[in-house]
C-alpha cells in the first residue's frame, strides 16, 4: 500500500480531531448508542447478503452478525492487535449455523476478482496475520488499517460462506478499538463499495480508503445526533 498523500493525511487528522470531541456522558448512554448502532449495521450486512441469495434467513443472520459484532465490541479493546483467534471467533458466531462454514475446499468458477486457490489458504492468512501485527501495520492509520484487512482477506476469500459479512465485520476491530466506532454504509453504497474492493484487491487502496473514511464520518454524525 502506498503512503498517504498530503489530502488523505489531512482528511484523517481532521477526522481524528472530530473523534477526539465525541463524548457520551454516562455509560447507559453510550450503551444504547452502541445498540442502536451495531442494529444500522446488521440491517446492512443483510442487505449485502441479500444482494446474492435472495432467499438468506434474515431472523438467523440478524441474531448470527449481531453476535458477531458483540464479539468485536468485547475483543476491540486500545492496543488491539490483530489476531488468527479472533477471525476465527468471529467466524464461529457470524456462520456458525451455516453448513460448510469453515474454509472453502474448492474453487468457485465465477468470483468478482481472482481469488487465491483453496489449498493457498493457510499460508496465506499466516502471512497476512504476520503483516497485521508487524510494527510497520501498527504506524498506519486506523482507516489504512482496515481497509488493507479488507483487501487481504477479500482476495483470499477463506471461508465456504458469508466471506464478505465476515471479513467486514473483523475489519472494524481497528476502528472500535482506536474511536470506538463501527463504519455505517448506506444501501446503495453496494455497488461503489464492492468496485472499491476489487481496486483494493488489485493494491488500489484509495477508493476503499475513502469508502471507509465517508462510512466512519457518517458514525461520528449518528453518534452525535443522537446522544
Amino acid at each position: 500500500m502506498k503512503a498517504m498523500g498530503l489530502r488523505t493525511a489531512m482528511l484523517f487528522a481532521a477526522f481524528d480531531r472530530r473523534c477526539g470531541s465525541l463524548s457520551f456522558g454516562e455509560d447507559a448512554t453510550r450503551t444504547k448508542l452502541v445498540s442502536k448502532l451495531v442494529a444500522r449495521v446488521v440491517l446492512f450486512e443483510i442487505d449485502r447478503i441479500r444482494r446474492f441469495d435472495r432467499s438468506a434467513n434474515e431472523r438467523l443472520l440478524k441474531r448470527s452478525i449481531e453476535e458477531g459484532l458483540r464479539y468485536v465490541i468485547a475483543a476491540g479493546k486500545p492496543g488491539y492487535q490483530a489476531s488468527m483467534e479472533d477471525l476465527e471467533e468471529v467466524r464461529r458466531r457470524i456462520a456458525g449455523g451455516v453448513a460448510d462454514s469453515g474454509f472453502r475446499a474448492g474453487d468457485p468458477e465465477r468470483t468478482q476478482w481472482p481469488l487465491l486457490p483453496a489449498g493457498s489458504i493457510p499460508g496465506a492468512l499466516a502471512r497476512l496475520f504476520d503483516w497485521l501485527q508487524s510494527p510497520a501495520f501498527s504506524q498506519m492509520h486506523t482507516i489504512e488499517q482496515m481497509t488493507v484487512c479488507q483487501a487481504r482477506l477479500s482476495e483470499i476469500a477463506p471461508f465456504a460462506t458469508l466471506n464478505d459479512t465476515i471479513t467486514s465485520c473483523f475489519s472494524y476491530l481497528f476502528p472500535w478499538s482506536r474511536f470506538g466506532l463501527l463504519p455505517l454504509f448506506e444501501p446503495h453504497e453496494l455497488g461503489p463499495l464492492y468496485s472499491a474492493l476489487q481496486d483494493a484487491v488489485s493494491l488500489q487502496t484509495g477508493p476503499l480508503v475513502e469508502m471507509n473514511l465517508k462510512a466512519c464520518e457518517r458514525t461520528c454524525g449518528f453518534l452525535t445526533e443522537h446522544r
